[in-house]
C-alpha cells in the first residue's frame, strides 16, 4: 500500500481544502512534500530549477506570493512541476496573497492531470508545517508497515516522463526509501551512477570506498556507524556492481536484497548496455557541446573534465564496434594513466575517442601516440587512422575539432599520405584547401599559378613530385626526401635548386614558400 493524493486530502490539516483541478491525478502516490516559491521564469530561475533534484511524486506547497498577479508565470511553474513528475500543488493564502485562482490554472491542471488543491480561502492562520508533518508521518508509517518496496518503486518509475525513467532516478528513489547511499559500477569498478544519502555527500562517496577491487561480497565495516554491502547485479548484458553504504541499525538484509533487485530490474527494463551507454553519454555531451550535461555526468563518474585538453580520434577498418573493447580499453587506460591524471575513452558513432591531458613535451606526445599504436597492433588493428588534437580548452573547441575531423580527415590524408597521425592544424589546412577547390576555377588557378614555371619545364612532373615530398612529407629535409623517393640525397639537392631557379626565389624563403606549400597541397588534393 502507498499514500496517494486522495489519502493526503483526508488528513486533519486538509480540512475544508478543495480540489480545483486535475482530479484524474488523485490516485497518484505521494512520497514527500516540498515548499517551492518561484518568481517570473528567467535564465537564473531556469538554472536554479535545472539544478534542483526533483524526484517526482512530490506534493508541492506554494502561495505564489511573488507572482500573485502574473497568471502566465503561475501556469509556467505548474507546467514545469508536472514535467518533472510532481503530483500536485497545494495553494495556500488564496484571497490574501493570490487574489483568486484563475480559470487558466484549472484548465491547465485538468489537461496535465496535475492535482490543484486550494486551501480554505482568506485564512491567515494556516501553516505549511501542519500539512508537512501530517503528510510525512503518514508516508513514514506506510513505509514502516510495507515490507516489500520493489513493485512500488518500479511502478512509480514507470509513471514518470520518459527522460526521467532511468537508472539514475531509480537509484535516488531507492536511496530515499532506505536512507542509504548507492553506487553502481562497471565490471572494472568504475563508478557509473551514484545516489548519496544525505545528498550533501554527493561527489564524496568514492572517497569512502575501501582500496582495491573487486570488493568482498560480505558486509564490511568502514567506520563507527558506516557499513558497505556489495551485490553483483546480473543484467542481460554485463554484470555490474551495486554498493550500498548504510548504518547497520537501519537496514535489514531483506531490505538490502530488495534494493539490489530493484536496481537489477530497472537496468533490464530501461538501461540496456548501461555501463557502455553511460560512459558514451559523457563523451557525447563533450563532443556535442553540452557543458551542463557534461558537468553532471563528470561528477557521477569522478572525471576531472577541466584537465582533458587533448583528444585522439581513432577510426577505420574494422569499425570500433568490432574492436573487442573489453580487452583493449583496460590496456589503453593503464598505459595513458601514466601520462594523464584523467583518461576518458569511449566509442562515438563510427570512431573511438580518447581524452587526456595535454602532453608535457613533444617527446611525451610521441610516446603516447606510439603506445596507442602499439596497443592497437597487439590486438590486430592495423587499418586504423589517428587524428590528434591538443589545447582544447572548452567543449566548443572539442566539437569544432571533431567536426574538422569528420569533414576533412580524408582530404588531410590525401595531402599528407605519409603522416601516421593527422593533427588539428593539418585538418584546418585541409579545410582551407578544400574551400579553395570548391571556390571555383578562378580561385583555384590563382592559388596554383606559382607552380606554372615548374610545369612548363621538361622535367616538370618530377620536380613537382620532389617538391611535394620535400615540403609536405619531409619537413624540408633533403635526407628524408631522398629516403622517401629512393634517390641519392645529391639528386634531391639538385632538384630543389632547380625548382628555386625556375620559380625565381629560394625555397624556404618567406612568404613565397607559404604560397608554394599551399599550391603543392592543392595539387595533391586534385590528384
Amino acid at each position: 500500500m502507498s499514500v496517494t493524493v486522495s489519502d493526503i486530502l483526508k488528513l486533519p490539516s486538509m480540512r475544508d481544502a478543495r480540489v480545483a483541478g486535475g482530479e484524474r491525478g488523485l490516485g497518484r502516490i505521494v512520497d514527500s512534500v516540498s515548499v517551492l516559491e518561484y518568481a517570473q521564469p528567467s535564465l537564473t530561475l531556469t538554472e536554479l530549477f535545472d539544478n534542483i533534484e526533483f524526484m517526482g511524486n512530490e506534493l508541492v506547497i506554494t502561495a505564489f506570493a511573488t507572482i500573485k498577479d502574473d497568471v502566465e508565470a503561475q501556469c509556467a511553474n505548474i507546467r514545469r512541476l508536472a514535467e518533472v513528475g510532481e503530483v500536485g500543488l497545494v495553494l495556500y493564502y488564496v484571497g490574501i496573497f493570490l487574489p483568486r485562482v484563475d480559470p487558466r490554472l484549472i484548465r491547465l491542471a485538468d489537461e496535465l492531470g496535475f492535482v490543484l488543491i486550494v486551501m480554505p480561502e482568506g485564512r491567515k492562520d494556516l501553516r505549511y508545517s501542519e500539512l508537512i508533518c501530517e503528510a510525512m508521518e503518514a508516508i513514514f508509517e506506510d513505509q514502516r508497515h510495507t515490507e516489500s518496496f520493489v513493485a512500488e518503486i518500479l511502478e512509480r518509475a514507470a509513471g514518470l516522463p520518459d527522460y526521467q525513467r532511468n537508472i539514475n532516478t531509480v537509484l535516488r528513489m531507492v536511496s530515499d526509501r532506505i536512507h542509504a547511499s548507492l553506487i553502481l559500477t562497471d565490471e572494472d569498478g568504475r563508478i557509473l551512477n551514484e545516489a548519496a544519502w544525505p545528498r550533501s555527500l554527493s561527489g564524496e562517496l568514492a572517497g569512502l570506498l575501501p582500496k582495491g577491487f573487486p570488493w568482498p561480497e560480505t558486509e564490511v565495516r568502514l567506520g563507527d556507524d558506516l557499513f558497505l554491502c556489495h551485490f553483483t547485479v546480473n543484467t542481460e548484458e554485463n554484470p555490474l556492481h551495486l554498493l550500498v553504504l548504510h548504518s547497520a541499525d537501519r537496514l535489514s538484509q531483506g531490505m538490502l536484497r530488495q534494493a539490489a533487485e530493484v536496481v537489477r530490474l530497472a537496468l533490464n527494463l530501461w538501461s540496456r548496455k548501461h555501463a557502455e551507454v553511460a560512459w558514451r553519454e559523457l563523451v557525447r555531451a563533450i563532443l556535442q557541446d553540452e557543458p551542463d550535461k557534461m558537468r553532471r555526468l563528470a561528477r557521477i563518474f569522478h572525471i576531472d573534465v577541466k584537465s582533458l585538453h587533448a583528444m585522439w580520434i581513432l577510426s577505420g577498418s574494422p569499425a570500433p564496434a568490432e574492436w573487442g573493447k573489453d580487452r583493449l580499453l583496460p590496456e589503453l587506460t593503464r598505459f595513458l594513466s601514466a601520462y594523464s591524471a584523467s583518461v576518458l575513452m569511449e566509442r562515438y558513432e563510427d570512431s573511438f575517442v580518447i581524452f587526456t591531458g595535454n602532453p608535457d613535451s613533444f617527446a611525451e606526445e610521441e610516446a603516447m601516440c606510439a603506445g596507442i599504436w602499439n596497443c592497437l597492433e597487439v590486438h590486430g588493428l592495423y587499418g586504423v587512422s589517428m587524428t590528434f588534437c591538443r589545447n582544447l580548452d572548452t567543449t566548443v573547441d572539442v566539437r569544432e575539432a571533431f567536426l574538422e575531423h569528420l569533414n576533412y580527415r580524408e582530404d588531410a590524408g590525401k595531402i599528407f599520405p605519409r603522416r601516421r597521425e593527422i593533427r588539428l592544424e593539418e585538418l584546418r589546412f585541409a579545410h582551407r584547401c578544400r574551400e579553395t577547390v570548391c571556390a571555383g576555377e578562378k580561385a583555384l588557378e590563382e592559388a596554383m599559378k606559382i607552380l606554372r614555371p615548374l610545369s612548363r619545364a621538361r622535367e616538370g612532373k618530377e620536380l613537382v613530385k620532389t617538391l611535394q615530398a620535400f615540403l609536405l612529407d619531409a619537413g624540408s629535409g633533403t635526407k628524408r626526401t631522398a629516403e622517401l623517393l629512393f634517390v641519392h640525397v645529391n639528386t634531391i639537392k639538385y632538384r630543389i635548386q632547380r625548382c628555386s631557379e625556375l620559380l625565381g626565389f629560394r625555397i624556404g624563403q618567406e612568404p613565397e614558400t607559404m604560397s608554394l606549400y599551399f599550391a603543392a597541397a592543392l595539387q595533391r588534393l586534385l590528384e
